[in-house]
């Protein structure tokens, strides 16, 4: 870590302790992966239902906690986008591959933690949305994909292996969630990027 500034080590602990929280549930069998996405392939996939078949995949990227591969995600939707208020303007998917097993609990707390390192939730807020995500999320087995949709009229659904899980219609709880990793002040701007498929400089 270089100079970073003082929020900006805080926020690099906070990541490394929330990781950690992931990685204590891996298998002893789970192996560091360094294959490379092949973004020329990108044209000819076809995304996992239920995500519209014609939707395109605007990026992919790889999420790792030092050399251990978590998960990777694909951001799937109807056009590119230029810009964040187009983006949450337009019906989108996120779907996430783990390469961990996760209980559901610690996945709820984590994904709260999160949302918290860009703005703060209000403790009851924080509380409702914890329990509300236990809920939603089962038991994450390496190989399981979640897909979340977004819909700009407020609300979320959530998919495991094309199988719906369930909705929350709250357009608060639905932009925050996905704000994990398409916002800019998520806590990996390299993978943000690569989900929307900038090069970098848009905001």
């Amino acid at each position: 870590m270089i100079f970073l500034p003082p929020n900006r080590i805080i926020q690099s602990l906070a990541r490394i302790g929330l990781m950690a929280l992931l990685v204590g549930s891996m298998s002893s069998a789970v192996k560091a992966s360094t294959a490379a996405p092949n973004a020329n392939a990108a044209a000819s996939l076809k995304p996992p239902a239920p995500i519209d078949q014609k939707d395109v995949r605007l990026g992919q990227s790889t999420y790792y906690w030092f050399l251990f591969r978590l998960y990777s995600a694909e951001l799937w939707a109807p056009t590119a986008v230029q810009s964040m208020d187009q983006l949450w303007q337009t019906p989108f998917a996120l779907t996430l591959t783990y390469d961990i097993p996760v209980k559901p609990t610690k996945l709820a707390q984590v994904t709260l933690e999160q949302m918290e390192l860009q703005a703060a939730v209000e403790p009851t807020l924080a509380q409702q949305w914890v329990q509300k995500l236990s809920q939603l999320y089962p038991p994450i087995d390496p190989g399981t994909t979640l897909v979340g949709l977004y819909d700009p009229s407020g609300r979320m659904a959530l998919y495991r292996d094309g199988q719906l899980l369930g909705e929350i219609k709250d357009g608060d709880f639905a932009k925050r969630f996905f704000m994990i990793w398409l916002d800019a002040r998520s806590s990996y701007p390299k993978n943000r990027l690569q989900l929307l498929g900038w090069k970098g400089g848009a905001g």
